[in-house]
């Protein structure tokens, strides 16, 4: 359980280091609506720990903490919404359309 712990969270630091150097390949249009948008909403469904969970109705795990890496990378504000199963989150999607 442990080397399988151990080998997530080597997983997650490989993946966030390359997400930040993929940062500097953004377009131009791209980095302009990164400008326009410094504040993001972001819908997650919790997932198998050490994956995605929650704990105080705060997102832990992996893709919690792969998302703020990136961004504080693009000085970007998340704000992580916690949708029960991934039908309620695509529904919500195309409402907010």
């Amino acid at each position: 359980m442990l080397h399988r712990s151990l080998g997530l969270c080597l997983l997650g630091l490989v993946l966030t280091t390359q997400a930040v150097a993929q940062v500097s390949r953004f377009s131009l249009a791209e980095k302009r609506w990164l400008d326009d948008h410094r504040h993001l909403n972001v819908g997650v469904v919790e997932m198998t720990p050490p994956i995605l969970y929650f704990e105080s109705s705060q997102p832990k795990g992996l893709a919690a903490d792969y998302l703020r890496a990136l961004a504080r990378e693009l000085g970007l504000q998340l704000n992580l919404i916690h949708y029960p199963d991934q039908p309620t989150l695509l529904q919500a999607l195309r409402e907010r359309g």
